[in-house]
C-alpha cells in the first residue's frame, strides 16, 4: 500500500498535481513508519524534494533530500543514496550552491562507478557536471564531462538501454499480472461454481421442505376429517343405542343389549383415545382426545339410566330384589349397580367401564362385599 501510494504520488507530481500528491505522500510516510519501511520512507521524503523543486521551494526540497539521504543510509538502499546525491545536486545547482552541489556529486559518482548497471546515473551526474562547468567557464572540466559523457553514450549504447530494461520489466510485469488474473478469474468462477451450487441446494432444499409441509398439512386434514368421522360414528352409535332402548319395552333384556352395545362402543372409545395419545400432542389431537373422552363420559351410566335398569330389574325380580333388600338393608346404590349389572352376567370388565372406574375397584368391591354377604356370596350373583 505504501509503495501504492507513493508511486501514485510521483505521477501526480509529474503532471503539476501537487495537493492531490501530498495527501498521498503524508500517507506514504504514515504508513512507511508504521510497519517500519524505511527505505520506502526515503523514497516518500524523495519525492517531496522532487514536489518543492518543481515549485522552486528550494529551502525545502533541500531538507527533504538531505533527509531522503539519511534514511536511505540508514535502510542501507545503495541505489536510493546515490539517486537522492543526484537529485540534492540538481536543487544546489538550481540555487546556486555550486560547491556544495560538487560535494554531493563526488559521493554520487562513487556508487554509479560501483556497479555496472548504474552507468546511466553516471551519465545524470557527468551531465551536471557539465552544466557546473560552463556556469564556472571551467573550459578542461567541460571537456572532460564531454568525453566521459562520449564514452558512456557508447557504452550505453551497447548495453541494454534503459528503456528495453524498463521494456523487459514491463512485459515481466504484465505476465505475471496476466498469470495472478488468470489464477484470480479460475478462482472466481470457482467461488460462482460453489455460489450456484449452493443456490440451486437450497432451491431444491425450499422446495423439498415446501412439498413436506404441503404433505403433512394434506395429511394432517385427512387425519382431521377421518378423525372426525370416527367421533361422529361413535356418537351416532350412541344415539342410535339410546333410541333403541327408548323405543323398546324396557326390559332386562332389552337393558342387556344396551349395556352391551354400549360396552362394545367404550371399549371402541378407549382403543381411539390410546390411538389419539400415542400419535402426537398436537392441538388437533388433543380437540380429538377431548372430544372422546367427553363422548366416553357420556356413555358411563349416568343417574337417570341406572334407575331405569333398578326399576326394570325390580319388575322382573321383584322377589330377589326385596330378598336382597331385606337381607341386606345396609347395601348402598353403588354396592347395589355392582350386584345387579353383575348378576345380569356382565363381567368386571364391562362393569367397570359402565362406571368408569378400574376393574381392580370392582375386584375390591366384590372382595368387600362377600365379607357382607358370607356364603350367600356367590348365589347372589349368580347369573339369571
Amino acid at each position: 500500500m505504501a509503495s501504492i501510494k507513493d508511486n501514485i504520488a510521483y505521477y501526480l507530481i509529474t503532471i503539476n498535481q501537487f495537493s492531490a500528491a501530498e495527501k498521498y505522500l503524508s500517507e506514504t510516510l504514515d504508513i512507511s513508519l508504521k510497519i517500519k519501511d524505511y527505505e520506502r520512507y526515503a523514497k516518500a521524503l524523495g519525492n517531496y524534494g522532487r514536489l518543492n523543486h518543481m515549485q522552486q521551494n528550494y529551502s525545502a526540497a533541500i531538507q527533504y533530500y538531505k533527509d531522503d539521504l539519511k534514511f536511505s543510509k540508514q535502510a542501507k538502499a545503495t541505489k536510493n543514496t546515490m539517486f537522492a546525491h543526484i537529485e540534492l545536486s540538481k536543487v544546489l545547482f538550481d540555487n546556486n550552491q555550486i560547491a556544495e552541489a560538487k560535494a554531493y556529486l563526488n559521493e554520487a559518482i562513487s556508487y554509479a562507478r560501483s556497479k555496472f548497471y548504474y552507468m546511466k546515473f553516471e551519465k545524470d551526474i557527468q551531465e551536471l557536471n557539465l552544466k557546473i562547468a560552463i556556469r564556472e567557464k571551467n573550459v578542461p572540466q567541460e571537456l572532460f564531462a564531454r568525453r566521459r559523457l562520449d564514452v558512456l553514450e557508447d557504452s550505453l549504447a551497447h548495453l541494454d538501454s534503459q528503456k528495453n530494461l524498463d521494456r523487459n520489466n514491463i512485459l515481466t510485469q504484465k505476465e505475471r499480472y496476466a498469470s495472478k488474473l488468470s489464477l484470480a478469474n479460475a478462482q472466481f468462477e470457482k467461488e460462482q461454481l460453489k455460489t450456484r451450487a449452493f443456490i440451486v441446494i437450497a432451491t431444491l432444499l425450499l422446495l423439498l421442505l415446501v412439498m413436506i409441509v404441503f404433505i403433512n398439512k394434506k395429511q394432517e386434514k385427512n387425519r382431521k376429517n377421518e378423525d372426525e368421522k370416527k367421533v361422529l360414528q361413535l356418537q351416532l352409535d350412541k344415539v342410535e343405542s339410546e333410541q333403541k332402548l327408548d323405543n323398546a319395552h324396557i326390559t332386562l333384556e332389552s337393558l342387556n343389549t344396551y349395556l352391551t352395545e354400549k360396552n362394545l362402543q367404550i371399549e371402541n372409545l378407549n382403543k381411539e383415545i390410546s390411538i389419539t395419545k400415542t400419535q402426537s400432542s398436537f392441538s388437533i389431537l388433543e380437540k380429538r382426545e377431548q372430544k372422546l373422552q367427553t363422548l366416553l363420559d357420556s356413555h358411563l351410566m349416568t343417574n337417570d339410566n341406572w334407575q331405569k335398569f333398578k326399576s326394570a330389574f325390580q319388575n322382573e325380580q321383584k322377589d330377589f330384589y326385596n330378598q336382597l333388600i331385606s337381607d341386606f338393608p345396609d347395601f348402598t346404590e353403588s354396592n347395589l349397580r355392582i350386584i345387579l349389572l353383575s348378576k345380569l352376567g356382565l363381567s368386571n370388565q364391562d362393569v367397570s367401564s359402565l362406571l368408569g372406574v378400574t376393574v381392580d375397584a370392582i375386584k375390591k368391591a366384590k372382595q368387600r362385599l362377600r365379607k357382607k354377604i358370607g356364603s350367600d356370596y356367590d348365589s347372589i350373583l349368580e347369573e339369571l
